[in-house]
């Protein structure tokens, strides 16, 4: 539930790849129009003696989406972030500002009031739910989206004329007035373009479907962020939520203070979060020697356009200050296995922002109701494998590292005796993750190069058809995407809006 920013050299990345205005100067105004500050990171008023009203410009007031800040930290949190600053990683008290390097406590995403998250479903659909022109139906599944005709028409694209969805076992479909926004996400967009029949002709037609729009780029191009963890036991003294599983009486109190006042521990959600380059974990001949061999698996590949000119990006993150690690305190035992009982943890997760290896997502069958073929391809460029190995042993320094050190008992995960390269990869191959921020699979990028979108989200080849959501976005970047997905899709409106207000 974190909401954070990636940087404005990330953001600017997206005009890099060939779409003019989307940008950080073009995505700010729309993500702070989604969103709601109402005071400031406790933190930086502690240590700056801000005015708890003193909201930055770059944070919206005005949006839905609820931007809080924890009540309740551990008193783990600020040795921790001591030990940090000692390894030479900044504190940021001004992560939204277009520069989030560092370790800074994120914003996240729970009302403080009622001590729920808030999202779209609670936020967006609750305060439009009772309009007479907005229908929203559950339990239904989308099937294909329907074309007048199968052939382009004389501009050389095709119009959407329809929609059809199973509901209740029972197939039903409606006329399209004036255009269908796609929005399954980035494992069901590019499926059900693909139902749809616009995607690469060759997969198409081994489904038995005729394409109408030959897109190959629909369904690459999937990236992700990918998570190992670390664990380690704590001495007696600090309170982490283990103590909602070590002691029943401190729960019982903290749900019924929960249902009292919508507060306390049981509202806390990770929120320490740093991001670093791999300066802090690599030598400067180790990265030249990642960066070499990288080059050579390129090299060795079939890489497309888009992957060309996102590598040529990457690899220029590589030596800039941008987060390429993520390195998340957990307040409990995050491992992977069973926590000691009456024992308090931290975990380390540490999490690859920039992944260089690129997945897939494509139907397995013509059959809307199959589930779609996702095949991530983790660690098929090594230097993906190399940077997680490299920082779990980043995050056994920080545990060795002063105050934090005096609290520590032991690692739990990766085994105390885990010390050699050799022994780290197997842990991480045996023990990575998704942390399920999944993008890319209907890239916005120029159709030459392989994107799937135009800059007004239209599907390339069609005069009515958008796709809103996380599969636009064109290039991974160092955060959680919420935020993100939130501006693209506050930034949608104003392009359709616009359009019709032009036409009408």
């Amino acid at each position: 539930m974190a909401l954070d920013r990636a940087s404005k050299i990330e953001y600017d990345a997206w005009e890099e790849l060939g779409n003019p205005k989307w940008n950080w100067d073009g995505l700010l105004p729309y993500m702070k129009a989604a969103e709601r500050f109402e005071t400031i990171d406790p933190f930086r008023a502690n240590a700056t003696h801000a005015d708890p009203d003193d909201i930055y410009p770059s944070q919206g007031t005005k949006g839905p989406i609820s931007a809080s800040f924890n009540t309740w930290y551990s008193d783990i949190v600020p040795p921790y972030r001591e030990t940090l600053a000692n390894l030479g990683i900044p504190i940021n008290y001004d992560p939204d500002s277009c520069d989030p390097f560092g370790l800074y406590n994120s914003a996240t995403a729970v009302n403080r009031t009622t001590g729920t998250r808030s999202y779209s479903a609670n936020t967006y659909f609750a305060c439009n739910s009772a309009k007479s022109n907005f229908v929203v139906l559950t339990e239904a599944q989308v099937t294909k989206i329907m074309f007048g005709h199968s052939k382009p028409g004389k501009n050389g694209k095709v119009t959407a004329t329809g929609v059809s969805f199973v509901h209740n076992t029972t197939t039903h479909s409606v006329k399209v007035l004036k255009e269908v926004i796609l929005s399954a996400g980035t494992f069901q967009t590019p499926q059900l373009l693909e139902l749809s029949g616009i995607g690469n002709s060759a997969i198409l037609q081994q489904h038995g479907i005729t394409p109408i729009v030959d897109l190959p780029g629909v369904g690459e191009n999937l990236q992700d962020h990918l998570l190992v963890p670390s664990t380690y036991e704590l001495k007696p003294g600090p309170t982490t939520l283990d103590i909602l599983r070590n002691s029943p009486s401190y729960a019982a109190e903290a749900q019924a203070q929960y249902a009292s006042t919508h507060d306390g521990i049981y509202t806390a959600t990770t929120s320490t979060l740093s991001f670093i380059n791999l300066g802090y974990i690599t030598t400067p001949t180790e990265l030249s020697d990642m960066i070499a061999k990288l080059d050579r698996e390129i090299a060795a590949d079939q890489v497309t356009k888009l992957q060309k000119a996102q590598y040529s990006i990457q690899k220029d993150w590589l030596k800039k200050r941008v987060g390429t690690l993520e390195i998340v305190l957990t307040q409990a035992y995050g491992g992977t296995g069973t926590p000691k009982v009456n024992a308090s943890y931290i975990s380390i997760q540490m999490a690859i922002q920039h992944p260089f290896s690129r997945g897939s997502v494509h139907i397995n069958s013509s059959n809307p109701l199959v589930a779609p073929e996702i095949n991530p391809n983790y660690f098929t460029k090594s230097i993906d494998e190399e940077t997680l190995v490299k920082a779990l042993k980043f995050g056994f320094k920080i545990s060795q590292t002063e105050p934090l050190a005096s609290y520590i008992v032991a690692r739990q995960d990766p085994p105390p005796e885990t010390s050699s390269d050799e022994a780290y990869t197997e842990y991480v191959k045996a023990n990575v993750r998704t942390i399920f921020h999944p993008i890319g699979t209907a890239a916005l990028a120029p159709r030459v190069i392989g994107g799937v979108v135009d800059t007004s989200l239209k599907v390339y080849g069609t005069t009515n058809l958008r796709v809103v959501d996380a599969s636009v976005i064109p290039i991974h970047m160092g955060t959680h995407i919420s935020r993100t997905v939130y501006g693209v899709a506050e930034r949608a409106v104003d392009i359709i809006t616009g359009e019709i207000n032009t036409t009408e």
